[in-house]
């Protein structure tokens, strides 16, 4: 992701997140998701002019994803010609291959819908299969199809998490680090359900973290450090115990600080 369009996301993010608060400043238990709900049910509909600045605001913003995918185009994943996968069973995960990898969904997320509240999980970095490399769509499940093109797990087209088409994505837009534990818990059902669960080599991915930030603004004692580290160790525990065959990602929030001293000299 380039370091323009990235900034430019969270920016705007953050721009509708505090737009919504000064709506909706009493609903402060509800979290910043619960606002931008009702915000774009209810006050967005009435009101032209805001909808003209979020129409245009999601114009810039894919105008931003076209330079960025331009700019940064997809690598040559060639590690099974420099590394070729020789058909030998993995004892571990330090000896895993790519084409060892049976199962890829993304277990424990949140995702954050910027545009609309259309969930595109067939698009999702982490666990969305929709397209292929070769059509300019880059995820993790379309990396590792070119390995093995009989993986599973991955979420296609849009839709919810209960929708079948979610695979194992098991996130839902505004989910916090507390929904980490039960989302663990729902990915190891969904898994032992559609995959051959004791065989099958899985790739997990946990991210996590950046509605915590948000929320943190309003309510610092729960959305602590302490509470986010206690929720993770919680769901990490859960999948250590229950998943056999499982390569964990634990994908890292991004340091949002210097996006506030961004906004006060460039934007």
């Amino acid at each position: 992701m380039g370091l323009g369009y990235g900034l430019y996301a969270i920016l705007s993010l953050c721009l509708i997140s505090a737009s919504i608060h000064l709506v909706y400043p009493e609903e402060k238990t509800h979290g910043w998701y619960d606002r931008y709900l009702k915000f774009y049910h209810e006050t967005l509909p009435s009101s032209p002019e805001l909808q003209k600045l979020w129409l245009n605001h999601a114009y810039v913003y894919h105008q931003h994803q076209k330079r960025a995918s331009a700019r940064y185009p997809i690598p040559n994943f060639d590690c099974h010609t420099q590394f070729p996968w020789l058909g030998r069973e993995p004892v571990s995960v330090h000896t895993l291959h790519p084409a060892d990898i049976d199962v890829a969904g993304n277990g424990v997320d949140a995702t954050n819908i910027l545009e609309d509240l259309i969930e595109y999980r067939g698009l999702s970095w982490s666990g969305g299969g929709d397209g292929s490399l070769d059509e300019g769509i880059l995820t993790l499940p379309n990396i590792l199809k070119k390995y093995n093109p009989n993986i599973q797990g991955y979420a296609t087209g849009i839709g919810k998490s209960t929708d079948q088409s979610s695979g194992l994505n098991v996130a839902d837009p505004g989910d916090t680090s507390f929904e980490m534990p039960g989302q663990a818990r729902m990915l190891v059902d969904r898994m032992k359900a559609t995959t051959d669960f004791l065989k099958d080599w899985k790739v997990i991915t946990l991210f996590i973290g950046g509605n915590d930030l948000c929320d943190a603004c309003n309510d610092w004692n729960r959305y602590s450090p302490e509470n986010y580290r206690k929720n993770l160790q919680e769901a990490l525990d859960i999948l250590h115990a229950e998943v056999p065959r499982a390569l964990v990602n634990v994908a890292l929030i991004f340091d949002i600080a210097p996006v506030a001293q961004l906004g006060k000299t460039d934007l």
